[in-house]
C-alpha cells in the first residue's frame, strides 16, 4: 500500500508537469476541454485497478463526451498537435493516479475512509509531502533563479512578502481542493469526483 502511495503522488507530479507544459502554448480553455477526457480514463482503468464494473450506459454517455471534446477542440483556434498530446497524455495519467485513489480508499488500506474522514487526511499527508518536496526541489534546479529574481524583484508593486504570501495560499487552496476531491472518491467513487471536475470546464467555456 505504501508503493501504491507513492505512486499516486509521482502520477500527481508528472501530471502538473505535463499540464504546465501543455498551458506554454495553449489556452486554460482549450486545456481544460482536453482534460474533459478524464472520466473516459478513469473507465478504462477501473474493472483492473478498482475492481468494480460501472453500468454500460456510463461508457455511452463517455463516448458522446468523446465526441464532442474532439469536435471542439479541432476547432479551436488554439489547436496545437504537440500541446494536444501533453495535455492529453498528463489527462491519461491522472485518469490512472485517481484510479489507484478509488483502489485505495475502497478495497486498499484506507477502505474505512468512507465512515472515517481522518483517513483520507492521513492518505492526502502521506501523498502531499513527498509531492511538495518533488515540486521544491524540481523548482529550485530548474528556475532558481526566476524564482529569486521573482520575490526580489525592486520594481514590482507587490512585495517579496507577498508574493510569498500569495504562493502560499495557492498552496492551502490546493491542498483544500484536494481534500475534497479524496472525500468525494471515499464518499462515491474515482468516476464520480472526475465527473464532478468537468463542471470547471462548462464554468470556463
Amino acid at each position: 500500500d505504501v508503493a501504491q502511495v507513492l505512486a499516486v503522488t509521482a502520477l500527481f507530479c508528472l501530471n502538473v508537469g505535463l499540464n504546465s507544459l501543455s498551458l506554454v502554448g495553449m489556452s486554460i480553455t482549450c486545456n481544460q476541454t482536453v482534460r474533459a477526457f478524464l472520466p473516459l480514463g478513469v473507465l478504462l482503468c477501473a474493472s483492473y485497478l478498482e475492481r468494480r464494473p460501472y453500468p454500460h450506459w456510463s461508457y455511452l454517455t463517455s463516448a458522446v463526451l468523446v465526441a464532442g471534446i474532439v469536435l471542439s477542440c479541432l476547432r479551436n483556434p488554439d489547436f496545437d498537435v504537440y500541446n494536444f498530446s501533453l495535455a492529453l497524455s498528463s489527462t491519461m495519467i491522472a485518469a490512472l493516479g485517481c484510479s489507484l485513489n478509488g483502489r485505495l480508499l475502497h478495497i486498499g488500506a484506507f477502505s474505512g475512509a468512507s465512515q472515517d474522514r481522518g483517513q483520507v487526511i492521513r492518505l492526502l499527508m502521506m501523498q502531499s509531502a513527498p509531492a511538495a518536496l518533488i515540486f521544491t526541489l524540481s523548482a529550485s534546479v530548474a528556475e532558481g533563479p526566476k524564482m529569486r529574481a521573482m520575490l526580489q524583484a525592486p520594481d514590482s508593486p507587490w512585495q517579496w512578502h507577498e508574493r510569498l504570501g500569495l504562493l502560499i495560499l495557492s498552496g492551502v487552496l490546493a491542498l483544500a481542493a484536494n481534500l475534497c476531491r479524496c472525500l468525494l472518491v471515499a464518499a462515491t467513487s474515482a468516476l464520480m469526483e472526475t465527473c464532478a471536475g468537468n463542471a470547471k470546464v462548462a464554468a470556463l467555456c
